[in-house]
């Protein structure tokens, strides 16, 4: 069972669009400062996203510690390190290709949720 370890959290940016379908999924930051999903061509995340926002809203982002993360159709495995993919900002395996955002500490299968230590602090690249 997904199980949360809380470290810094961040609660300040503003859902730029309706993130309410986004909750556990990583999340990077606009020009404008705001909240948004990792764009198509890839982007920095800076977290996981915590709550379920609208547009406007405060979103709580959680930039490291233990956090639930929703896993891709592809699923991970436990110990794998792990990538935001773009435009949905769920976890998938990390091919190597990219900087890991974190370590899945147990498996998660298609779509579903699983517990990952997560390191954003200095924003990653989403592949």
């Amino acid at each position: 069972m997904a199980y949360e370890i809380p470290g810094f959290k961040l609660g300040t940016l503003l859902a730029h669009a309706d993130l309410r379908g986004a909750q556990y999924c990583f999340v990077a930051v606009n020009s404008d400062g705001e909240a948004i999903l990792p764009g198509a061509t890839g982007g920095v995340v800076i977290g996981v996203l915590q709550n379920k926002p609208n547009v406007g809203e405060p979103c709580e982002i959680m930039v490291n510690g233990v956090s639930i993360v929703k896993a891709s159709s592809a699923g991970v495995t436990a110990g794998d390190l792990v990538m935001a993919t773009t435009t949905t900002g769920v976890a998938t395996t990390e091919t190597g290709a990219v900087i890991s955002v974190g370590v899945a500490l147990e498996t998660g299968a298609s779509n579903g949720l699983f517990s990952c230590l997560i390191n954003c602090g200095a924003g990653y690249a989403a592949s």
